[in-house]
């Protein structure tokens, strides 16, 4: 770190339009497994010959100052998490981010975003934020393109506040959910075994929840939790699934000049 508290620049070229270097920050811990993965697709979906081809970030792990996403939409606690998350941003900021990522899908319900853009929309210079969900959405739609029905597995917060069904439907396309029995013995178990560093014991809930929405007409399914992708492994339905870890890797690395594709930003300059 500088003597004056923020990252030196690094990476070739990475400016995202910003004139300055590009300097990605990352939220994790939500949890500690998926936000580590992001890290990992950064690097690897990076076209980079050397190290000093790639992009400066930062990730942010402090999964014990954050609460559960889904207990706070349930309605279990009071304490809103977004108020850690945006107390994480406002760190990122300052140490110079000029892009800031959360990989989380839940996090990004609008009650818990809220403080978040909250920091992001006073930042000075402009500070990037790119909506997990809007992004996944979107790529989804262009890499599949004649897919109307889209399988949705997620957390139960997510479900509850609608927060992929109402992007899907808002862009024409048709959600397919877990039902409540499902969602009970199949997705929310595999979810915490994931967060428990159990993930191989997960990966049969995964492919019986994903077999339930391809049955029902899904032809597309989006892996709504960023536990899920750390599930898949082995034998699994024949089915097409959409990794958001992946999608918000890609729009990340585009929004900074550095991928061939991503969804829409949101930029704290914008209105």
């Amino acid at each position: 770190m500088t003597p004056g508290g923020k990252l030196p620049e690094g990476g070739k070229g990475w400016t995202g339009g910003t004139g300055r270097k590009a300097f990605i920050g990352v939220v994790g811990g939500m949890g500690p497994a998926a936000g580590v993965l992001f890290a990992q697709h950064l690097v690897d979906l990076t076209p980079a010959a050397s190290d000093q081809d790639h992009p400066s970030f930062v990730l942010v792990s402090r999964p014990g100052e954050i609460a559960d996403r889904t207990e706070f939409l349930l309605g279990r606690t009071a304490t809103n998490p977004g108020v850690a998350i945006a107390a994480h941003v406002a760190d990122l900021v300052q140490l110079g981010a000029t892009q800031v990522a959360i990989p989380c899908n839940t996090a990004h319900a609008p009650a818990i975003l809220a403080p978040v853009l909250a920091v992001v929309g006073a930042a000075r210079p402009p500070v990037r934020l790119v909506h997990l969900i809007d992004t996944v959405v979107a790529a989804t739609h262009a890499s599949h393109a004649e897919a109307r029905r889209i399988g949705l597995l997620s957390t139960a917060g997510t479900l509850r506040v609608g927060l992929y069904s109402n992007a899907l439907r808002d862009a024409g396309l048709e959600p397919v959910v877990s039902t409540a029995d499902e969602q009970e013995r199949l997705v929310d178990p595999a979810i915490r075994l994931v967060k428990a560093g159990q993930a191989n014991r997960a990966t049969d809930l995964l492919a019986r929840a994903l077999d339930a929405v391809v049955r029902r007409g899904a032809e597309v399914t989006i892996l709504g939790c960023t536990e899920l992708p750390l599930a898949v492994r082995g034998e699994m339905p024949d089915c097409v699934v959409v990794d958001p870890l992946v999608v918000l890797a890609e729009a990340v690395l585009s929004a900074i000049g550095g991928a061939d594709r991503g969804g829409p930003p949101f930029d704290s300059a914008d209105p």
